[in-house]
């Protein structure tokens, strides 16, 4: 839960570098860093992370 919390914190804050570095390198294709700093940076409004909102 902790890597989870900390990729989509570092999305939040459009910081492609932390969040990149989050995922096995197999599987990162478009979590390269420019392209999360790009897309996130871009959002009018923070990704927000809420406590349970996923969960079933």
């Amino acid at each position: 839960m902790g890597t989870v919390t900390a990729f989509y914190s570092a999305l939040a804050t459009a910081d492609g570098e932390t969040a990149s570095a989050l995922v096995v390198p197999e599987k990162r294709g478009p979590f390269n860093e420019a392209s999360i700093h790009t897309f996130f940076g871009a959002m009018s409004q923070p990704l927000k992370l809420r406590h349970g909102a996923a969960r079933q």
